[in-house]
């Protein structure tokens, strides 16, 4: 998935592709790293960055209804 492709969905909808299969968890977090690193700098919108837990919670299995 490409960051225009990204922008098209909402969370809802991104996490139902996660669950199908379409799309890894590690790829949308990597997809949002990467745009707050390229803006983050002119906007400063992230006040702390959670990377760590971010990662840490790829390798826990996901629950819930989606």
């Amino acid at each position: 998935m490409d960051y225009a492709e990204y922008l098209q969905h909402d969370a809802t909808a991104l996490a139902r592709r996660v669950a199908r299969g379409d799309v890894a968890a590690s790829e949308l977090l990597a997809l949002a790293l990467d745009r707050n690193a390229a803006v983050h700098g002119r906007i400063n919108a992230v006040c702390r960055l959670l990377e760590p837990q971010a990662r840490a919670q790829l390798d826990r299995a996901m629950g819930g209804a989606l």
